[in-house]
């Protein structure tokens, strides 16, 4: 993550485009996936265990 920011900033100066993070998180593994994707990230790609969670859901749902 603290690579892509500072390749975003690099090219933001340059007047580039940006890049943005989507993992690919949510179908399986923990619920702490969930929670770094929503942290450090734009969106996610996926999120079947967002059901599992819902505070979490909700948190996504008042970031989109």
């Amino acid at each position: 993550f603290a690579n892509m920011c500072t390749l975003n900033q690099l090219r933001l100066e340059r007047g580039l485009n940006t890049l943005v993070l989507r993992p690919h998180c949510g179908e399986a593994g923990s619920i702490q996936h969930l929670v770094a994707g929503f942290l450090l990230s734009e969106n996610i790609s996926h999120g079947l265990l967002l059901r599992k969670a819902p505070v979490l859901q909700f948190l996504y749902y008042l970031a989109q």
